[in-house]
């Protein structure tokens, strides 16, 4: 089995977190350590368990009993040993060996932007690549990963001559690894929390994200949906259903969202969706849709800038075996480099892309327009006018049905005369009957 390692410090005041004592005191200083601590080994747990792999604590400054009591019951617990930081996690990596092991992620606690989706993301990588990092903000890195059935113990070299905590650990096991011939694999850049000015990063991840979900009759997506999104940390659910009478509903609670009640019709649902929910920053998710791992973090980070009033993700079209056909897949390939394009050259993201704003900002606005097609589009023309709409390079991944059950062409064409006639100045009422007689799509989402 693959294993997560958490490096894991007892949460003694004078001794924990050092650096931020002139800013917080020996106990803020030790009590920051510890509610960091809690979120990693949260973090895991979900994250392990959606990886199908066990986790580890290495233990330090206290016996492991007091750190199960700390941080449950159900932990494997051992203490890192002696010597410095290097010989503590070699020692770890010997004994994974030794219990045939095959692939390890060696985690601090510092980063509080690493989520549970790192953990399978990382398992994945581990197919393909030796050596995993996840490198951080300050020249070190928040996480290691390591496919030992093809590196033994040749990784623990990793580990040896290294200069630890300083901005040139990540650099100098980069060239540890390349003497070893090992490629690693790079994963987004994170920042720790060590210092006074990295104690915004602490409470820009503890911002709840709140993604709304508008279904009707999506009970084979909805679930990779919710899971997708639940992969986050300080993330809720909640599915806005219109009338689903396919087990929609069902299907949702079983994987963890609240679901509410609403009229049908996609604004309204993510209108009644957004007053259901309880965080401060919203994410408006299509039912057939797939956000990318890691993207909690990403969201929080654009939205810390107050210039910023709407964000999107890039567009990927294609879900699991949809894209067999060389030509359509293509096809589905160039649509979505133009949406990209007009994405971010127009800042004109679709509702397909994920839209995220903070819900002080969504209602001022007003919400979606309650109008029979084109919401999305008149929330980002208002998003406009009082702020920047961005795009992320991140990409979230939709469903081709739309355009196999009509076609890649027509499809395209259609949204291209929809918009032209909207801007001519033609109601959206007769445009969604035109819409509806094109299209045999039905479904909030």
């Amino acid at each position: 089995m693959d294993r997560v390692i958490a490096f894991v410090k007892w949460p003694e005041p004078g001794k924990a977190k050092t650096r931020l004592i002139p800013a917080l005191g020996a106990n803020g200083a030790s009590d920051l350590h510890r509610r960091m601590a809690e979120r990693t080994l949260s973090s895991i747990r979900r994250g392990a368990r959606m990886a199908r792999c066990s986790s580890e604590i290495r233990s330090t400054g206290s016996d492991p009993e007091r750190f199960r009591r700390w941080l449950g019951e159900d932990l494997s617990v051992r203490d890192q040993g002696g010597g410095d930081l290097g010989i503590r996690m070699e020692l770890s990596l010997l004994d994974a060996l030794e219990e045939g092991v095959k692939k390890v992620l060696i985690v601090g606690t510092d980063c509080p932007d690493m989520d549970p989706s790192f953990i399978p993301r990382v398992m994945r990588l581990l197919d393909d690549y030796p050596v995993v990092m996840g490198p951080a903000s300050d020249g070190g890195y928040y996480c290691l990963g390591i496919d030992l059935g093809s590196t033994g113990k040749r990784a623990c070299a990793l580990f040896r001559g290294i200069p630890w905590s300083s901005e040139r650990t990540g650099r100098a096991t980069l060239s540890k690894a390349r003497s070893l011939g090992l490629e690693v694999a790079s994963l987004p850049i994170l920042s720790d929390v060590d210092r006074p000015e990295d104690l915004a990063v602490w409470r820009r991840a503890r911002r709840k994200i709140s993604v709304v979900i508008p279904t009707l009759n999506e009970k084979g997506s909805v679930s990779r949906a919710i899971r997708s999104a639940l992969g986050a940390m300080d993330v809720e659910v909640i599915v806005s259903d219109g009338g689903s009478t396919d087990g929609t509903v069902e299907a949702a609670e079983l994987c963890g969202a609240r679901v509410v009640r609403s009229s049908r019709g996609r604004a309204a649902q993510m209108n009644v969706g957004a007053e259901a929910a309880s965080g401060d920053i919203l994410l408006f998710l299509h039912g057939d849709s797939v956000l990318p791992w890691g993207y909690g973090g990403s969201v929080r980070k654009v939205l810390s800038d107050e210039k910023v009033s709407l964000g999107a993700f890039s567009l990927r079209i294609g879900l699991g075996g949809e894209l067999k056909d060389p030509e359509f897949r293509s096809s589905m390939a160039t649509i979505s480099f133009w949406a990209n394009v007009r994405s971010r050259w127009l800042s004109l993201p679709y509702g397909d892309q994920g839209f995220f704003l903070c819900r002080s900002v969504f209602f001022d606005l007003g919400g979606f327009p309650e109008m029979p097609l084109l919401e999305d589009v008149s929330l980002v023309r208002s998003a406009s006018r009082v702020g920047k709409v961005t795009t992320l390079p991140a990409v979230v991944l939709t469903s081709a049905r739309r355009w196999k059950r009509l076609g890649a062409a027509r499809t395209s064409l259609r949204n291209f005369m929809i918009m032209l006639a909207w801007g001519m100045g033609i109601s959206p009422s007769r445009l969604a009957a035109w819409y509806r007689a094109g299209s045999s799509i039905k479904g909030g989402s």
